[in-house]
């Protein structure tokens, strides 16, 4: 499915939505970015959009929609986040989840095996997105590129599936970019949390085949293709808090989970907060080169790039989560050796509904994300009528 491409380039003047993966918590990106694209107006019109896991999923649903205008995309995402229930993104298995792993194994040996099976998802995908090629804004002019991150599991780095008007940027810094018609497949790699949900195969013409995972486990915020794509603003919208409110009581020795870190906190945050800090050194070196004859020579890739990032200000959804995760997912986690387990498996001592708020899409849950995405973002915007761009 690789498209020929032209050799005009993409622009340097475009801002780019940079969605992170954050589960069920992309519910809050759409609370957010309510508030925030009607905003995106004239020269801060949206004009690349790239998204991680369910970021990816987010930006499949704005793009498919962009040309009815800011406004209504907005609105869009919204609705369709209301829309969304449990049965509608995976179903659980019957029994544990190893008698589900075991049953799998013997009945479809050979294909990928995840304790959820995301079907309904892809069913739900066609439902909101109605064509498959959600694209079809960069084909008439209406944006300038679309990437859908994921991860490879044969090379162990992340690849970014891109339609953009001229020609797709060059791989580096572990970042691989691969031009296609995309589709949901491209949506499922994305999104395929290891363990939880199955990997998925992609095979795009004139490419090898691969099984890809979570976008996120390499790149859960992609700024860095957001850039390559042409982008000298970036909104960035996140589910995750980045500095989390809940400790362990004082006093307490840690146990063998304080010990071993926070693997998924480091997933979904700390990268951003890695890219941010070098996007700053960079702005730095240009603001110390200046306007003059050094600065004019630069090629396009060396350019200031300006800012506006939201992300949760609190962990409140973490309490929501625990209150309305239903009884039969709270059996699915008993099976699965309840929070000791998790704890392990995250590397943080848990907090009752961390976990559980990344895969709780309960209409409860999700109303009150979008409703802290929203007050969230009208908070950072301070009463500003326009996003206050700033270098980070």
């Amino acid at each position: 499915m690789v498209e020929e491409s032209s050799d005009e380039p993409v622009p340097d003047n475009g801002v780019a939505l940079v969605l992170s993966g954050a589960g069920a918590r992309g519910a809050y990106e759409a609370g957010a970015l309510s508030v925030l694209l009607p905003l995106l107006t004239g020269h801060d019109r949206p004009r690349i959009i790239v998204g991680t896991s369910v970021g990816a999923l987010n930006a499949a649903m704005l793009a498919s929609v962009i040309h009815q205008g800011v406004d209504v995309a907005a609105d869009a995402l919204v609705k369709s986040w209301m829309s969304i229930s449990p049965e509608k993104v995976f179903s659980t298995p019957r029994g544990s989840a190893v008698s589900a792993v075991r049953w799998h194994l013997r009945h479809r040996p050979g294909t990928a095996v995840g304790l959820l099976d995301t079907t309904p998802l892809k069913d739900t995908m066609a439902e909101i997105l109605g064509d498959e090629d959600f694209g079809h804004n960069v084909g008439n002019g209406q944006l300038d590129g679309i990437g859908i991150v994921a991860s490879s599991c044969s090379r162990s780095d992340a690849v970014v599936f891109v339609k953009v008007r001229g020609a797709a940027p060059p791989d580096g810094g572990r970042v691989r970019y691969v031009g296609t018609k995309l589709g949901y497949l491209h949506l499922l790699a994305s999104s395929a949390f290891p363990i939880a949900f199955p990997p998925q195969w992609v095979k795009d013409d004139g490419q090898a085949g691969d099984w890809y995972i979570d976008g996120g486990v390499h790149l859960n915020t992609p700024l860095k293709p957001a850039i390559d794509l042409g982008a000298v603003r970036l909104l960035v919208v996140g589910g995750t808090a980045t500095r989390p409110s809940w400790r362990p009581s004082p006093g307490l020795p840690p146990d063998e989970t304080d010990g071993n870190g926070q693997i998924l906190h480091s997933l979904l945050v700390d990268g951003l907060e890695a890219d941010l800090a070098h996007l700053r050194s960079t702005n730095r070196y240009l603001a110390m080169l200046g306007t003059g004859g050094a600065q004019a020579h630069q090629p396009s890739r060396h350019r200031p790039v300006k800012t506006f990032v939201v992300n949760p200000s609190d962990d409140n959804l973490n309490s929501v989560a625990a209150e309305v995760w239903p009884a039969g997912w709270k059996s699915l986690l008993k099976s699965c050796g309840g929070y000791g387990l998790l704890g392990f498996v995250t590397r943080q001592r848990q907090q009752p509904g961390q976990f559980l708020s990344y895969m709780c899409f309960h209409p409860d849950f999700i109303r009150s994300a979008i409703s802290q995405g929203q007050a969230d973002a009208r908070a950072q915007l301070g009463g500003s009528a326009s996003l206050p761009w700033m270098l980070p």
